[in-house]
C-alpha cells in the first residue's frame, strides 16, 4: 500500500508534466484579479499544475500580490491509516464507473489551445444573491455544489451534445487535512467522478457527491495518482498516454470554497487548465460573502455553439429560483 504520508516528491504534479511534455497538454492554472466596479480582469497569474494545485496555488498567489487573508478554505478530509479501513475503501471503490466517449456535436482532440485561446467567462453575484442561492439550494434538499453542477450540466449537455448521454465530472477534494506534513503549496487534491445521466434530478447528484466523499473514493485516487513511487515514471507515462486516448468526460467543477479578505474593490477568481479531455473548467469560490463563478472552455469542443458567457447567464436564470 502506498505509503499516504509520503511527502519527498510530488507525484501528482508529475502527472501534469508527463502530459506537456509527451503531448503538450496545457498544464496552467490561471488566477485572475477582477475590479468589482468594471467587472473586468485587471490581472492575471498562470502557475503550473505541475508545482501546485488551486488552493495552494491561489494562497500564494495572494500572498506575492499583498492580500490579506483572513480566512481560508479548510479541508475535511481524514487520514486512513489502518489497513483494514484502506481495504474496506479499495472494495467499496470496484465499481466505480469509467470515463468514456462523449457524443459531442463539434470535437477536435487534437486541438492545442494557448491561454489565450479558451473561452472564458465569469460571473460576481452580490451578498444577496449569493445568499439566495444557497437558499435555493437547501429549498430543493441539495448543496451549492449539487445545484449549479445538475444545472450547468443540464444546460452543456442540451448545448453540445449530439444526443442525450450521460455527462460525467471530475470533481476535486482538498485532501490537505489527511496528508499529515505534507507541504500545503504542492499539490494536494485528489478527485471523484460525478455521472449525471439525462433523467437525473438534483437530489440525485446530490447523493452521489454525498456517498462518494462518505465511502473515501477519494482516497482510491489518490493513492492511484502516487503510483509511480512503485511503479516508476515509465509506467505513468503508459499510464497517461492510455487515459488522454480514452478518458474523456465534460469537465472538472471545482468549489474552492470560502476565502475573506479586507474589503476592497478587487476580488479574486481562478480556472483549471483545461484539455480536450476536460474541455470546460467550472470553478466557484466565495469572496467576502460573494460568489464568484467561473467557465473556461477549451476550443476542441464547441466553436460555434454558446459561449461561456451565455451558458453561465443562463445558469443564474436556473439557480435563482425557489
Amino acid at each position: 500500500m502506498i505509503d499516504q504520508n509520503s511527502n519527498q516528491k510530488d507525484w501528482v504534479g508529475l502527472w501534469y508534466t508527463l502530459a506537456k511534455e509527451e503531448a503538450g497538454i496545457n498544464d496552467l492554472i490561471s488566477f485572475y484579479q477582477v475590479h468589482l466596479l468594471t467587472m473586468s480582469i485587471v490581472k492575471q497569474v498562470d502557475l503550473s499544475h505541475s508545482q501546485t494545485d488551486g488552493l495552494g496555488g491561489l494562497l500564494r498567489v495572494l500572498e506575492q500580490n499583498g492580500v490579506p487573508v483572513l480566512k481560508s478554505p479548510q479541508s475535511k478530509t481524514k487520514p486512513i491509516s489502518n489497513i483494514f479501513k484502506k481495504l474496506s475503501v479499495l472494495y467499496k471503490a470496484r465499481n466505480i464507473s469509467k470515463y468514456h466517449q462523449v457524443p459531442w456535436k463539434e470535437f477536435n482532440p487534437q486541438h492545442r489551445a494557448a491561454n489565450s485561446e479558451y473561452d472564458l467567462a465569469f460571473k460576481v453575484l452580490n451578498e444577496k444573491n449569493s445568499t439566495m442561492i444557497e437558499a435555493c439550494a437547501k429549498t430543493h434538499g441539495g448543496s451549492v455544489n449539487s445545484w449549479l453542477l445538475y444545472h450547468l450540466n443540464k444546460i452543456i449537455t442540451e448545448q453540445y451534445f449530439a444526443k442525450p448521454s450521460q455527462g460525467t465530472w471530475l470533481f476535486p477534494v482538498n485532501m490537505r487535512g489527511g496528508l499529515g506534513t505534507r507541504p500545503s503549496s504542492m499539490n494536494n487534491s485528489s478527485a471523484i467522478s460525478i455521472e449525471i445521466d439525462p433523467e437525473d434530478q438534483h437530489f440525485d447528484v446530490h447523493g452521489q457527491i454525498k456517498n462518494r466523499l462518505k465511502s473515501n473514493v477519494h482516497w482510491v485516487v489518490w493513492w492511484s495518482l502516487q503510483m509511480g513511487q512503485v511503479t516508476g515514471i515509465n509506467y505513468m507515462k503508459k499510464v497517461s498516454k492510455r487515459r488522454r486516448e480514452n478518458n474523456f468526460c465534460l469537465g472538472t467543477f471545482s468549489n474552492m470554497g470560502e476565502f475573506q479578505s479586507e474589503k476592497s474593490d478587487f476580488i479574486w477568481t481562478f480556472s483549471p487548465p483545461g484539455t480536450p479531455n476536460f474541455p470546460f473548467g467550472m470553478s466557484l469560490l466565495k469572496w467576502n460573502g460573494q460568489w464568484v463563478l467561473t467557465l473556461k472552455k477549451h476550443p476542441a469542443v464547441g466553436l460555434s455553439l454558446v459561449k461561456s458567457d451565455e451558458i453561465l447567464t443562463e445558469l443564474l436564470n436556473r439557480i435563482l429560483v425557489f
